[in-house]
């Protein structure tokens, strides 16, 4: 059973503490954008950084306003595109300036392929830092089967490791009426 915890001043079905970052294991990014989505709706200001187009992604969920960017080697002028760490770093800590900021991030494989892991498992340890410092909530999407045993275990000691329980859900609400997902 989900536990209903207080996020800032409102209650949510999902167990999120301000000041936390969270890695949500999933195959596909659902529960993440189910969490995310939530809090959004309850008045956390939201920054999705996806490997889904962002255009998919506005058609499939309602974000609200949450600002969206497309984690993906940047091409010509592409807009909304964030590409390398110090990018990624720069564009997290500018948005968790104000209270009440959510963001998720869905695409730590991507990033471990594309910088290794060392240079990723330091990144997630200065987003941890900023994240606290700042009250903010960071929530990472990643395949439970994508890192060995030791590397979870790295993961796992800047991240508070969420397994939500399975149950369907009717994504209706979330801005698609006919989709269903295992949350």
């Amino acid at each position: 059973m989900v536990e209903a915890l207080r996020v800032g001043k409102a209650k949510t079905r999902y167990a999120l503490e301000s000041s936390e970052s969270y890695l949500v294991l999933e195959a596909r990014p659902e529960k993440v954008f189910a969490v995310f989505i939530e809090c959004v709706r309850r008045g956390f200001r939201g920054l999705c950084i996806t490997r889904e187009y962002p255009k998919k992604i506005q058609r499939q969920y309602d974000l609200g306003g949450s600002r969206i960017f497309w984690l993906k080697e940047r091409e010509q002028t592409d807009e909304n595109v964030v590409e390398g760490l110090l990018d990624l770093s720069l564009l997290i800590r500018e948005f968790i300036g104000t209270k009440n900021s959510i963001v998720l991030l869905d695409g730590l494989e991507y990033l471990v392929s594309r910088h290794g892991f060392e240079p990723v498992y330091h990144f997630v340890q200065n987003m941890r830092n900023n994240i606290s410092a700042a009250e903010a909530i960071l929530l990472v999407s990643a395949h439970p089967k994508a890192f060995d045993k030791a590397k979870l275990a790295l993961l796992s000691r800047e991240l508070r490791i969420v397994e939500y329980p399975t149950q369907t859900l009717n994504l209706g609400h979330l801005g698609h009426p006919n989709r269903e997902a295992q949350i």
